[in-house]
């Protein structure tokens, strides 16, 4: 990690403790957004037409989100592309997942992914 890098923080990336409340708010509901994915799919062919139809418009919002999430990890750290996603969406710590990084440049990516989400959802 350059030394640069190292200097990232929320402040110095302009982001509000409100704007990070909500990046993590957001990102918390990844796990939910995939059982609603499981739960719609399990109904649809249950469905009428126009029931159908909004369903899939259903899917395709939470899809958009669940893609904002994941190519967000895909572009800054995809070799830790399962750790970051538990420690963002699920909040498992660093110190319970074997991450070949030291914790300090964990974290900083980990910022620099919620900076990627933030920049994603305006």
């Amino acid at each position: 990690m350059s030394r640069d890098e190292r200097r990232i923080s929320w402040t110095s990336l302009k982001i509000d403790p409100w704007r990070k409340k909500q990046i993590m708010a957001f990102c918390r509901q990844y796990d939910e957004w995939q059982k609603d994915l499981l739960a719609n799919k399990n109904k649809k062919h249950q469905m009428d037409a126009e029931s159908a139809a909004k369903a899939m418009a259903r899917d395709a919002a939470i899809l958009k989100k669940i893609d904002i999430v994941e190519s967000a990890i895909k572009t800054v750290c995809p070799e830790i592309f399962d750790a970051m996603l538990d420690s963002i969406a699920r909040g498992v710590s660093y110190k319970v997942q074997n991450v070949p990084m030291c914790s300090m440049d964990f974290y900083k990516k980990r910022i620099v992914v919620y900076s990627v989400i933030h920049e994603n959802l305006d």
